[in-house]
């Protein structure tokens, strides 16, 4: 969707007073301002929900990655390994990936971050595609990004060093 039509999305979220707001491939907001509209719209109601769909992108600059690390910080123990490092009763937040330490290119990882692993996942598919990731460089990043929800530098994306507050 182009810059102007998410602008005039965001401007008519204004006056609005949601009980329920989906954002789905929340990763492609590529501003913050429909999502704090109507965050701050769905404030008036009791029992609002809001949800958020995506897979892992490359702007760790975005709304979607501050959301991601707020769901982390929520459900993280701190020093103490009882006290949640930002606790937030009204948060429930799930994220299926593979661990840091995870080979990507290992099967046996691959079903973290696919709960649905040989129900909806077409399992003769992702393995074509995961195959082809592995042994053609430039398809890695998309398939780390959509198959495994891996958050990738734009570096890998671009091949060209990027700003440090981008990486």
């Amino acid at each position: 969707m182009l810059h102007s039509e998410r602008q005039r999305q965001a401007e008519s979220a204004e006056g609005k007073n949601p009980h329920l707001c989906i954002f789905d491939e929340l990763h492609a907001q590529t501003t913050r301002d429909l999502y704090e509209n109507l965050e701050s719209a769905m404030a008036k109601r009791d029992n609002n929900l809001l949800l958020d769909i995506t897979t892992a992108c490359y702007d760790r600059l975005s709304v979607c990655y501050e959301e991601r690390n707020h769901v982390i910080e929520a459900i993280t123990p701190g020093p103490d390994s009882v006290t949640k490092v930002f606790p937030d009763e009204t948060l429930f937040g799930l994220i299926y990936t593979i661990d840091d330490s995870d080979d990507w290119t290992q099967e046996e990882n691959w079903v973290k971050a696919n709960p649905n692993w040989g129900v909806s996942v077409e399992l003769e598919t992702f393995i074509r595609d995961a195959r082809r990731a592995i042994f053609t460089t430039h398809k890695q990043p998309s398939f780390q990004m959509k198959h495994l929800n891996m958050w990738v530098s734009l570096r890998v994306l671009t091949g060209v060093s990027q700003p440090s507050t981008c990486l």
